[in-house]
């Protein structure tokens, strides 16, 4: 049975999709719809933009449809046939109507609106403890440190990568020091469009991405949820990250990374083969010419 703790897990903390959930779960969407209801689990809209952003982002290559220039000019090109503007809000048939929808909604345009007055002001003291923002320095500081973290991180990833100094294990050396020797064009912690993930090991003349999973956390063979004996060893590690955060992170690796992972190698119809062991490894390697 399919507990509340779990979909809350997958669904709210680690903020996946149905459709992601209900993979990792090895079930039905429609059935875990029922238990989402069932459950009365409902995910902050904060989340759900966040999967917006990450969806247009994968389709699109931008976080809003808008700040594409192709849907921009579909949507000028639409706009200019049916109202004569590029913008629809400058139609005075668009314009009357939106003046009439905010009166009857609100009792006015802008400030005219006391309602819209008092939410505005709700919000400000919420958000930046205080009615009004005089000072927009603040929204800009906001955008900038996000924007900064982002560059941050993937100034990080670029450095990691040119000097390689991700973090790898003695039998991933190993790995890596064997395939070197077969394959001379391999690159390390390789991402790509379809895998956007830092791949352990890609051979580009084999078009092949390689996963160690080396270390426990992987599990030491892919996670099924069906399995008893794998939903016996999630409670022992559920127990240990009581105390130990490094126990919570196996557990995301594992039963949630991994099979993610997994689903985007057969969903891209990928080249793929992982390694639990070095001793898996160099089976294929010694058959491999």
């Amino acid at each position: 049975m399919i507990s509340k703790e779990q979909i809350i897990q997958l669904y709210i903390k680690n903020n996946l999709k149905r459709n992601e959930v209900s993979n990792v779960l090895n079930i039905s969407e429609r059935k875990l719809k029922r238990l989402i209801s069932q459950y009365q689990i409902t995910k902050p809209q904060k989340l759900r933009q966040l999967n917006r952003e990450k969806t247009n982002l994968k389709k699109y290559g931008v976080k809003t449809p808008s700040e594409s220039s192709n849907i921009r000019k579909t949507y000028i090109k639409n706009s200019y046939n049916k109202w004569g503007y590029s913008n629809p809000a400058k139609s005075e048939i668009i314009k009357n109507k939106i003046i009439k929808t905010y009166s009857e909604r609100h009792g006015g345009m802008g400030n005219a609106s006391a309602s819209s007055n008092q939410k505005y002001k709700k919000t400000m003291l919420l958000k930046y403890k205080q009615k009004h923002n005089w000072n927009i320095g603040i929204l800009r500081h906001n955008k900038m440190d996000e924007k900064s973290l982002k560059l941050k991180l993937q100034k990080e990833y670029f450095t990691k990568k040119k000097n390689g100094t991700f973090n790898i294990s003695k039998s991933e050396l190993e790995v890596k020091e064997l395939l070197l020797q077969k394959y001379p064009d391999l690159e390390c912690q390789y991402k790509s469009e379809l895998y956007p993930y830092n791949c352990d090991f890609y051979i580009p003349s084999l078009d092949l991405y390689i996963e160690f999973q080396g270390l426990w956390t992987h599990g030491r063979e892919p996670y099924d949820f069906s399995n008893k004996k794998h939903q016996e060893i999630i409670q022992k590690w559920k127990e240990k990250s009581k105390t130990s955060k490094f126990y919570e992170s196996a557990i995301n690796v594992w039963s949630i990374s991994d099979p993610l992972k997994r689903k985007i190698v057969k969903d891209n119809k990928l080249n793929y083969l992982e390694f639990f062991n070095i001793d898996q490894f160099m089976e294929w390697y010694n058959e491999e010419q």
